[in-house]
């Protein structure tokens, strides 16, 4: 019990310095993707499954959120431009009903790749995910959130999600969360 105690009061201390910090960078041992199946903006049902052959990231953003997407999808893109699935999700559960038609041409007529239109906020809701930001999830071969950062893309948490990729992808331990989870902490030292 005691020792239960200690480990939560650590892990308080950890989340509460990455906080202060204004990291908004958050590892996770328990969430884990379910498979998603949404339109995009076109009208085409998308599915976003697992297991993946490595890892992947997902990104979820409503309107305000989806200015910073390209800040981290572009620079991911140059570095890993075959190797690493990026899925986006648009939180679009604020729109009003009758206005969906119209924001769905709007997507297709601004967007060259597909964006998976949640217009329930469910995704939004089960990774719990900040709103007026983007949010960004990296994801093990079964699912499994490996790292998660909130807002802006920078240089420091572009090289951490980077370095991640690297080394689940390397030592293969892509497919289980708690040896990536080893490999994050032995960076964070």
């Amino acid at each position: 019990m005691r020792r239960m105690a200690l480990s939560l009061l650590l892990l308080f201390l950890v989340v509460s310095v990455v906080a202060e910090e204004g990291l908004n960078q958050v590892t996770t041992n328990h969430l884990r993707v379910a498979s998603i199946s949404l339109t995009d903006q076109h009208g085409r049902q998308r599915m976003f499954g697992f297991p993946q052959p490595g890892v992947s990231v997902l990104t979820v953003a409503d309107q305000k959120g989806s200015e910073q997407i390209a800040g981290w999808v572009q620079p991911l893109r140059a570095r890993f431009p075959e190797s690493l699935p990026i899925e986006g999700v648009a939180d679009v559960s604020q729109a009003p009903r009758v206005l969906r038609p119209l924001l769905r041409k709007r997507f297709a007529a601004s967007l060259d790749h597909p964006v998976m239109l949640d217009w329930e906020g469910t995704i939004a809701r089960q990774l719990d995910c900040q709103p007026g930001v983007a949010n960004i999830f990296l994801l093990s071969t079964n699912g499994a959130v490996l790292l998660a950062f909130c807002g802006t893309a920078n240089d420091e948490r572009l090289q951490k999600l980077q370095d991640v990729v690297l080394a689940a992808n390397k030592s293969g331990t892509a497919s289980t969360n708690a040896q990536a989870q080893s490999s994050i902490r032995g960076r964070d030292r």
